[in-house]
């Protein structure tokens, strides 16, 4: 496995961009204003900006590439002209989902991109598609013949949204300082919030931002605005349970290793692969699975992984330790 001290290329939550605006009352969404918002997220998805607009309606998507088969993708994204997407998303268990829309008579074999396979689940199951879908996501669907907006974020929040209301219509993105820039959304400060963070470096209420105007939908959340009326709910909660699985602790040590495996092996897209790797448990933990999946291939592979070290500024052992796994 190669090894690398380098600082990230991009900021840590790397993303592709999304926005967007939907009017009340057939308003046309100003084309000038969608641009600017789309080009703000430049920095974010350096590989292609697009949008789309249909009457009051618009969307933003500023493209990162993360995987082959993103090579050809366009986003916003149809797959019938009337249902659109944009969507910051790395789905999972790909081919659990593609058998259970196989059933559905929905043909999704071989590459297909992320955003695509949000919409094919959205085709099938409406809105109850997040019940099928796992990783990391943060999307918006536009519903033409129900004239309904759908959004959502993943499980454990790791994509970010923020929206605001003006009146009747919705302004989205999942960078802040790009809903910011409409003109009609303030720059007053939530005063709670920025308390919250003076007194406990972190906002007490998910469900806020450091500006008035501005909200977050909070992890395992999803938003439906239809005519001007927004509501908001949960679709996941963590289970709890406590009941006793296994006899032995060893057992429980081999199920982990057996799950841990095969969740390792699902996010391997690619024989190119780069990991985050610190000189702790779990990033070693991935770094070394994912070089013995990739072993088991029996094809050329690249592993890489990449360290931030300090040699002088703080006491650090990262070095240390990071080199000793690689």
């Amino acid at each position: 496995m190669g090894f690398v001290h380098a600082p990230p290329s991009f900021p840590d939550d790397v993303m592709s961009g999304i926005c967007g605006i939907i009017n009340p009352d057939g308003v046309p969404v100003e084309r000038r204003l969608l641009d600017d918002m789309t080009a703000m997220m430049a920095l974010r998805g350096p590989d292609a900006q697009e949008v789309w607009i249909d009457g009051h309606v618009g969307f933003g998507h500023s493209l990162l590439r993360t995987a082959f088969e993103l090579e050809h993708e366009q986003q916003p994204l149809s797959l019938d002209g009337r249902i659109w997407i944009t969507a910051d998303a790395r789905i999972d268990g790909q081919s659990e989902l593609k058998r259970k829309l196989s059933v559905h008579a929905r043909s999704v074999h071989g590459d297909i991109s992320d955003a695509a396979l949000i919409l094919h689940a959205y085709h099938v199951w409406g809105e109850d598609c997040l019940t099928h879908l796992i990783g990391d996501f943060a999307f918006a669907i536009w519903d033409a013949p129900r004239k309904r907006l759908f959004c959502a974020r993943d499980h454990f929040g790791v994509k970010p949204f923020f929206y605001s209301r003006i009146g009747q219509a919705l302004v989205f993105s999942n960078t802040l300082n790009v809903v910011r820039r409409h003109p009609k959304v303030s720059d007053t400060l939530n005063d709670l919030a920025i308390a919250d963070f003076l007194l406990f470096h972190s906002n007490q209420d998910p469900a806020t931002s450091a500006f008035a105007d501005v909200q977050r939908l909070q992890q395992s959340h999803c938003l439906s605005w239809h005519a001007g009326e927004l509501s908001i709910r949960r679709y996941w909660t963590l289970p709890a349970s406590s009941g006793v699985r296994y006899r032995r602790k060893g057992e429980y040590v081999e199920q982990f290793r057996e799950i841990f495996a095969v969740a390792v092996a699902d996010r391997l897209r690619t024989d190119r692969v780069a990991v985050e790797m610190s000189g702790g448990l779990d990033s070693a933990s991935v770094a070394a699975i994912a070089a013995e999946q990739l072993t088991k291939t029996s094809r050329p592979f690249q592993l890489h992984a990449h360290t931030v070290v300090y040699d002088h500024l703080i006491p650090d052992q990262e070095r240390r330790y990071a080199t000793m796994v690689a």
